[in-house]
Parts: structure tokens; C-alpha cells; sequence
């Protein structure tokens, strides 16, 4: 009797154990994925605080005097490697599901919008100071493994040619007007689909060599 006492004592115990190790596993994960959103969060306010600072700065200097290009490059790019950090995080979390379909939504809009501005002061820095960049619009559609294919390939192209900035939208992505006026303006009507300095047009998947070729 004695020893059965002991048993069911020692299940309870176990059992008691196991819950308490469960639920702190449990809310290290809600707190960690948490933090996760609210770090993506930072990251996407931060960067457009720095586009604005950027343009307050060009407005400036343009305003005041002083040499704009020189100044322009550096922080222009320090923008583009944050946008794509940002991009980076939101294909990782999607997978997740970390985040309810609306708030998703709402920072996949927020992140088109600081890719549009970036691709914009790009360009506008490519035509006013001669800079040497290639610029790459890229219109994929998730649930197409071509444009997985092809987002492989522009990633291997990045590390050939490190003066290549790619901006990735979701061609599928309705929820925004600024995008719908970007694939019209493109006349954007598959995936995948490459729009290279903003002049030549490519349709379907493409090769690295082929693709070299026309960034060259």
C-alpha cells in the first residue's frame, strides 16, 4: 500500500513537472516570436525614418549648396541593403505564420512602399550623379516555382556583381494603389518578369549566364 501510495506520488509529481516545463516552453515561444514581429516592426519604421532623412538632407544641401552626389551614394545604398534585410525577414516569417493574414498584409504594403522609394531615389541617382548601378525589379509570384528559380538566380548574381539592386514585389499583392500603378506602368502581366535599369523587359524564367549578359 505504502509503495502504491508512493507511485501515484511520484506520477504526480512527473506529471506536475512536465506541465510546468510544457507551459515555460510555451511562453519562451510566444515571447521570442514576439519579439521576432516587433523587431520586423522596428526594422520597417526605422527605414522609413531614413528614406525621410535622406530626402530632407537632399532637399538641404539642394537648397543650401553642397556636393549631393557624393553624399547621396553611400546612404542610398546603406538603404537598399536595409530593405532587402526587411525582405529577408518577411519571406522567413511568412512560412511561420507568425503573424494574422491582415498584419501581414499591412507590413508586406509598408515594405512595397519602402522598395518603390528606394527603386525611385536609385533611379533618380543613376540619371542626376552617373552612378554605375544595375537596378532590377523583380515580379514573382509565391506559390510559382519558376519564380522561386528565378529569385535563386538574382541571389547569385548579387554576389557577382555586387553594384546589382533587386527589388522584389509580389505580383499577386492587390491591396495597394502605388504597386497597381507600378505593374501598369510596367505592363505586368506574368511571373516571373525582370525589369532591368527600367528599360529592358524580361518574361519568364531566365538563366545566370543570360542574365549577366543583360545587366552588362
Amino acid at each position: 500500500m505504502v509503495k502504491e501510495i508512493n507511485y501515484k506520488k511520484f506520477l504526480l509529481i512527473s506529471l506536475g513537472f512536465s506541465v510546468i516545463i510544457f507551459t515555460a516552453g510555451l511562453l519562451l515561444g510566444i515571447s521570442l516570436d514576439t519579439t521576432k514581429v516587433n523587431d520586423l516592426v522596428v526594422n520597417i519604421n526605422q527605414n522609413e525614418l531614413n528614406i525621410e532623412s535622406y530626402n530632407i538632407e537632399k532637399e538641404f544641401l539642394a537648397t543650401f549648396g553642397g556636393d549631393v552626389c557624393s553624399l547621396s551614394g553611400p546612404r542610398v545604398e546603406a538603404l537598399s541593403e536595409e530593405v532587402g534585410k526587411i525582405g529577408r525577414l518577411l519571406d522567413k516569417y511568412e512560412t511561420t505564420n507568425l503573424f494574422e493574414e491582415n498584419e501581414f498584409n499591412y507590413l508586406k504594403r509598408k515594405y512595397f512602399l519602402l522598395e518603390i522609394k528606394a527603386y525611385s531615389l536609385f533611379t533618380t541617382l543613376k540619371k542626376e550623379c552617373n552612378y554605375n548601378y544595375t537596378t532590377i525589379l523583380f515580379f514573382y509570384d509565391i506559390n510559382e516555382g519558376n519564380s522561386l528559380a528565378q529569385g535563386n538566380v538574382l541571389d547569385a548574381l548579387i554576389k557577382i556583381k555586387p553594384n546589382t539592386h533587386i527589388f522584389s514585389f509580389d505580383k499577386s499583392f492587390k491591396d495597394d494603389p502605388t504597386l497597381e500603378t507600378l505593374k501598369i506602368h510596367y505592363d505586368i502581366n506574368t511571373s516571373p518578369t525582370l525589369i532591368i535599369n527600367d528599360k529592358t523587359k524580361q518574361e519568364s524564367l531566365i538563366n545566370l549566364d543570360d542574365l549577366i549578359e543583360l545587366t552588362n
